[in-house]
């Protein structure tokens, strides 16, 4: 556990195990410690996982600007070297596969192997306009608040876990669910603020308005 200050930016950052690095990407909103849960004691016997807050989530800085794709992609890019990595087996996870393929193409020395899991296309939708909420989840988010909102694209059988594994193993449901919310407060606190639309998938970027951009 420990703090990288990048220029003007902090990024907390873990590193556990040894042997080949293995970059861990998250999913957006989601802090390190969701890794923590099955992949990082999983990898870490065998190489060495490097898990990261993105900036404007967990304990990593909020800047006010810097929330794209090609940002973060720099980012992780910049933290690699600060932690005296030149090569790295690069994995993403949603929005983190889309940064680490970014990585991985502006410098595709540093990426040994790329891994991307449930990632999108892109920020747009088929007809070239934003992606955006759909007023049916727009009002969920209003009624069970944003908390339970996040927590119940963990908690189910048919998105995060199959129905076996749910049914046999509560207690990772419960440590994800818990992982992936420690890093939400910010944005939740500023949905609550200003009750303005909030897309899933999309980092902080500034009061009023959460978005990323490539």
């Amino acid at each position: 556990m420990a703090i990288a200050k990048l220029d003007d930016l902090e990024i907390y950052y873990e590193a556990q195990g040894g042997g080949e690095p293995i970059l861990l990407a998250p999913a957006s909103w989601w802090p390190a410690a969701a890794w923590n849960v099955g992949v990082v004691p999983f990898l870490s016997k065998r190489f060495k996982t490097i898990t990261f807050d993105c900036r404007g989530t967990g304990r990593s800085s909020q800047p006010l600007s810097g929330y794209t794709v090609a940002q973060f992609a720099e980012d992780c890019i910049v933290l690699l070297a600060h932690l005296g990595v030149t090569r790295c087996h690069a994995v993403g996870f949603a929005l983190g596969g889309q940064v680490m393929q970014a990585m991985a193409i502006e410098r595709p020395d540093m990426v040994a192997t790329l891994t991307i899991a449930a990632s999108g296309a892109g920020a747009k939708t088929l007809t070239g306009g934003q992606r955006s909420l759909s007023p049916d989840t727009e009002r969920e988010i209003q009624t069970i608040g944003f908390e339970r909102y996040i927590r119940n694209y963990i908690e189910n059988d048919t998105m995060a876990f199959n129905p076996k594994f749910y049914g046999e193993h509560a207690e990772v449901v419960a440590a994800l669910a818990d992982a992936v919310w420690s890093g939400q407060s910010t944005v939740a606190k500023c949905f609550a603020a200003t009750k303005t639309r909030v897309s899933p998938g999309t980092p902080w970027q500034k009061p009023p308005r959460l978005r990323f951009q490539h």
